[in-house]
């Protein structure tokens, strides 16, 4: 094989490399990992979806914060919709929140319909760090760059009541869910 032939097999492998390493689409054709969900961020809240229908309600909130890569968050999707099944009521509401940052990895996991209740990753994706950051007791502005996953919060009249990090039980989402329901 001579020099020509070495260089050419040579670059090929640097560029299929990259497009793994980096990603690369090209209309629906999709090589690699996307990082298409990390988009400019806004830091007022009172306008997002997540504030008007959810938040500033009275109701309790049980937000799970989870990933498509996060084993023990998809293993306990079964239990949270159990749960939020047996509570069918207008005063308690299951929501769930990714971290992802690939859009296509994401909406095909939501495809499946895994979750029960509703998934407000997509239509709060420009809040996203501000709710992160409202859920944390942080300044809405603060850029947070790390998240535990899975992550249970509750919420009743805009405050946060109690936190449960990594997988959460059964008996303990219930018994949460009974104390401030």
């Amino acid at each position: 094989m001579n020099f020509r032939n070495k260089a050419f097999i040579l670059t090929v492998i640097i560029i299929l490399f990259l497009f793994f390493k980096v990603g690369f689409q090209c209309g629906n054709v999709r090589i690699g990992k996307q990082k298409d969900l990390d988009v400019k961020q806004k830091f007022k809240i009172e306008n997002s979806n997540f504030y008007t229908q959810y938040y500033n309600k009275n109701s309790l909130l049980v937000i799970n914060l989870w990933a498509t890569w996060c084993k023990p968050c998809l293993a306990e999707i079964p239990m949270l919709n159990e749960v939020k099944a047996s509570y069918n009521t207008d005063s308690i509401t299951f929501l769930s929140l990714s971290i992802d940052d690939d859009s296509v990895k994401l909406n095909k996991y939501l495809q499946t319909k895994a979750f029960t209740f509703e998934d407000v990753t997509m239509q709060n994706l420009s809040y996203r760090t501000a709710i992160l950051n409202l859920l944390n007791n942080e300044p809405l502005d603060k850029h947070i760059l790390t998240h535990t996953v899975p992550k249970t919060y509750f919420i009743k009249n805009k405050t946060v009541k109690a936190i449960v990090e990594g997988s959460i039980e059964k008996s303990e989402l219930i018994e949460i869910i009974e104390k401030f329901k």
